[in-house]
């Protein structure tokens, strides 16, 4: 039994992690996502093409060229989808939050449940586009161990001569220069039009640099040493070097305490940076695709959640509960890897 002391007073507390929402993730700047009408992660692309005019002279015949050809590119979706029971005795049991009598709805108790299912999809969703992005790789397991969805593309890649732990030796510029090169032969700007992201411990050790030839030798405005992110990303605007944008977000694995910061899993290690090229049109490098989902009228591709109350549906036999399911379809697709620079500085 439960004994309240008459002086004590509830209030409700904020979970540790705080759910987010589409527009604070990162991953959707760089893969949006999109509904396609289509049970598989497919698109087509034309072949590169390049080289110069053949030289003709008057009263020749024009000579004729092979044009480049498309190639189709598609693998299965991932299929995901979880569902939440409020049973009978939930529902006998249920009080609203913070208080000690106040009677609970079962739309009071579905409310936090659809948060929790909103964010882990999303969680489901950034995660495999951070371990393709990063990796060239997605490989996913169901409950049994079993792999059911599989995804790869081949990244760009870029390895630090020297590390960036080695403060009194790095040259982060000179990284982010020697990339800078690497834009044009794939269609793309690394340079000042490009986002270079990167979590707050690989960022600390860029600034920590002390090498006078690098970024410890550039000077603000006020001929004061560089400290900061703005002051930093200033000097690589000047530069016409990427632009840094600093995403420190991961998700708790499973069954994990919360109250545990050694078990938190950043979306981006330390160590690792990826940069997104700007493309002359403006093109993304991908996109998460939605694929069609049995589940949704019409087998509409998209997210399907659903509530429902048994205490409603003709038929079912007590004791009611209700339940909520939540899932999707799809996976992350690369149409542009050369877009694309996996940085490793560590």
């Amino acid at each position: 039994m439960l004994i309240w002391p008459e002086a004590s007073a509830l209030h409700a507390a904020e979970q540790r992690v705080v759910a987010a929402g589409m527009e604070s993730r990162a991953i959707f700047d760089i893969l949006p996502i999109r509904n396609r009408d289509t049970d598989l992660v497919e698109w087509e692309q034309r072949d590169n093409f390049g080289g110069l005019q053949l030289a003709r002279g008057y009263n020749n015949e024009f000579q004729k060229r092979t044009s480049a050809g498309v190639k189709k590119f598609y693998y299965r979706p991932g299929i995901y989808g979880e569902s939440y029971e409020i049973d009978e005795l939930k529902l006998a049991r249920a009080r609203r939050m913070a208080t000690r009598d106040a009677k609970a709805t079962a739309a009071d108790l579905i409310a936090p449940l659809m948060m929790e299912a909103v964010t882990r999809r999303l969680n489901r969703i950034e995660y495999c586009g951070w371990q393709l992005l990063l990796n060239g790789n997605l490989m996913v397991a169901n409950g049994a161990g079993q792999v059911v969805h599989v995804a790869q593309y081949k990244p760009l890649t870029y390895t630090a001569p020297v590390l960036w732990s080695s403060t009194a030796t790095s040259k982060p510029l000179q990284c982010f220069r020697d990339i800078q090169q690497q834009g044009p032969p794939n269609g793309c700007d690394f340079g000042s039009g490009a986002t270079a992201y990167m979590n707050r411990y690989t960022f600390n050790l860029m600034i920590s640099c002390t090498n006078i030839d690098d970024l410890a030798g550039k000077r603000t405005d006020g001929l004061a040493t560089v400290m900061g992110f703005d002051e930093t990303n200033k000097v690589l605007l000047k530069e016409g070097l990427p632009n840094i944008k600093i995403y420190d977000e991961g998700y708790w694995p499973d069954g994990v305490d919360a109250n545990d910061p050694a078990q938190f899993v950043r979306w981006i290690a330390n160590g690792k940076v990826i940069v997104e090229g700007k493309r002359p049109t403006g093109t993304k490098a991908g996109e998460y695709s939605m694929t069609i989902n049995p589940n949704n009228p019409g087998s509409a591709p998209g997210v399907f959640q659903k509530v429902i109350d048994y205490s409603t549906v003709p038929g079912a036999r007590p004791p009611y509960g209700v339940e909520l399911f939540d899932g999707h379809n799809g996976g992350p697709r690369i149409e542009y890897p050369g877009s694309l620079m996996v940085m490793s500085v560590l």
